[in-house]
């Protein structure tokens, strides 16, 4: 049987684990694209994509933002520095 936590109780297992407190609140008005995807930030991401999209070519976004920040989370996810 699989058991799926809550965003609430995921805090409260790595807090614990790690001995650590984790603030939910992020001041997102000076991160760029690849910042708000490597922080997970979902609705933030979709926001700031349409922001970028009016100045930039989707491809390019793509390129030069997007995949460069999937593969830093990628990075960070082998070496365990964090957790999808």
């Amino acid at each position: 049987m699989l058991y799926v936590m809550s965003e609430k109780e995921t805090h409260r297992y790595i807090e614990k684990q790690a001995n650590v407190s984790i603030s939910t609140t992020i001041s997102t008005t000076s991160f760029t694209l690849e910042d708000m995807i490597i922080n997970g930030l979902k609705e933030e991401v979709k926001d700031k994509t349409k922001e970028v999209l009016l100045e930039k070519d989707a491809m390019e976004v793509i390129n030069t933002m997007i995949i460069p920040a999937l593969n830093k989370v990628g990075k960070k996810y082998e070496s365990g520095k964090i957790f999808l």
